[in-house]
């Protein structure tokens, strides 16, 4: 990848790195600063690198399945289909960081709220038995 960046002439606009993972705030300084964020996973139950992008005001662009599918159904985020073609992606990505961010009409979801939700599941169950 920083091959194809330099052949591309892009290394004033492509960053390539990692945060450890103890550094919260080294993350939201990064997600903050990016104009896009890209999620192309195959699976994933509860996104929550797409909620805290989106919570930064981050566009983001993931693929339709799982997880993914529920938050661009809200119209949070764009999606692109699983087997996507990269010409596909690459288009929806220029379209995406062209595009204002999207500003999320409702609270976005979070673990206590997620919890919150399955224990009202459960006590439903409970009752009707």
């Amino acid at each position: 990848m920083r091959q194809l960046v330099r052949a591309l002439e892009l290394e004033e606009r492509v960053t390539i790195g990692g945060v450890p993972p103890h550094d919260r705030q080294g993350l939201a300084d990064v997600l903050g600063s990016a104009r896009l964020v890209v999620l192309l996973s195959e699976y994933e139950a509860h996104p929550v690198a797409v909620v805290e992008a989106l919570a930064l005001g981050c566009n983001v662009l993931v693929s339709d399945t799982s997880g993914l599918r529920e938050i661009a159904n809200k119209g949070l985020c764009r999606s692109v289909p699983l087997n996507a073609s990269s010409c596909a992606v690459a288009k929806a990505m220029a379209s995406e960081l062209f595009s204002p961010p999207k500003v999320p009409a409702a609270p976005l979801p979070d673990w206590n709220n997620c919890a919150d939700q399955l224990l009202g599941i459960y006590q439903r169950v409970l009752v009707d038995r």
